[in-house]
């Protein structure tokens, strides 16, 4: 019977350690819901009701800002962990990411949540020596010099191209009016993939071979949006709608690590992620392998002229790194051996997701 008492006592002390060391932690000195410190769940009942009638997760920082009247307030989102603190203050913010860059990092959860999509990103890691080298590699790729001499090029071919297709349905809706939003992403997506990746894409070109056999539009009411035919999007272009559409609804989901696990698992991802990695694998094999070349031939560019885009920019400098420390990069053999080695991708979806359906915006993203 003492040994039942005993046991009981524990058990019941142990539950109770447990449920002391779920509550909420607040911070001292930082405004806070007051009820939400009382409870486990803290502040995921509001925000779940909040999502509930907005569809909106980050909006709901903002709200807690006005109830609790304070431009900076911490949220309770989930047991056994610190609060989140969040502030509403656009000169603090601006002062604390350009200026107090030594006094703040990464935060942990901003890490968990992106580096399942881009694990060596520059945006996954912490201020150390790894990520300084890497952005050291990266920094000159927003220099007016790269973006007047690589990306303006591209962008204005693409932005003539634009304009051209354009013309041609305004000259095709007779004064009707038309959709340009899926125009404009695609004419994002092909300048910013060349800018990066140096391979152009003809998305715009198609979209105009499309119209080639399209008449003119007459007899329906002035107001009514043409419809016109479509060039059929590249895989690849699905692949990047499909990604980015997937960040877009982790970011509002309540669960966002559970939630990605469960978009991880489909058949739909994991061919798409795996076609995505293994094209851009490719492109950057092929570049590392002639900067290799060119290194052991002993006739590495130091000059950017030939730079065509980030990756040349970047895998030059990489490839002049090692040439001065007399080593052989392995990076050229390491990629063509993990793109030979990366499993077969499953087979193609039978319904791909439609323009639009996965996000409503279309831009490549890179690994920097």
């Amino acid at each position: 019977m003492a040994s039942i008492l005993i046991a009981t006592g524990l058990l019941f002390c142990g539950l109770l350690l447990l449920y002391r060391r779920a509550l909420p932690k607040p911070y001292t000195g930082i405004p806070y819901n007051k009820e939400s410190a009382e409870r486990i769940l803290g502040d995921l009942p509001g925000l779940l009701s909040h999502f509930k009638k907005t569809k909106e997760i980050a909006s709901f920082s903002f709200q807690q800002c006005r109830n609790l009247n304070s431009p900076i307030v911490q949220i309770f989102l989930r047991p056994f962990s610190r609060s989140f603190i969040f502030i509403d203050d656009p000169q603090e913010t601006e002062d604390i990411l350009l200026r107090r860059t030594r006094e703040f990092d990464r935060a942990p959860s901003t890490i968990a949540f992106f580096k399942p999509f881009v694990p060596d990103a520059s945006m996954v890691k912490l201020s150390n020596s790894a990520f300084k080298e890497q952005r050291r590699l990266w920094q000159d790729v927003m220099s007016p010099q790269f973006l007047r001499k690589v990306v303006a090029p591209n962008v204005h071919r693409c932005a003539s191209e634009l304009v051209e297709l354009w013309s041609r349905k305004f000259t095709l809706a007779s004064e009707h009016p038309f959709k340009a939003l899926d125009d404009l992403e695609l004419a994002a997506f092909d300048s910013i993939w060349i800018a990066m990746l140096g391979t152009r894409l003809t998305g715009l070109r198609d979209e105009m071979k499309a119209l080639e056999d399209e008449r003119s539009t007459s007899g329906s009411a002035k107001d009514e949006p043409v419809e016109f035919s479509k060039a059929p999007r590249s895989i690849m272009y699905h692949a990047i709608e499909y990604v980015n559409g997937t960040i877009e609804r982790i970011m509002r989901s309540p669960f966002p690590a559970k939630h990605h696990w469960w978009i991880r698992q489909s058949k739909q991802y994991k061919y798409y992620s795996s076609f995505k990695d293994k094209e851009i694998d490719g492109l950057i094999a092929n570049a590392r392998l002639r900067f290799e070349k060119l290194t052991s031939e002993g006739d590495i560019v130091i000059e950017d002229e030939g730079d065509t885009c980030a990756m040349d920019l970047v895998l030059r400098r990489e490839a002049m790194a090692f040439a001065k420390t007399g080593q052989r990069s392995p990076a050229p053999s390491d990629t063509v051996s993990r793109a030979r080695a990366r499993p077969r991708s499953p087979a193609l979806p039978e319904q791909l997701p439609r323009s639009g359906s996965a996000g409503s915006t279309i831009l490549p993203w890179h690994t920097a």
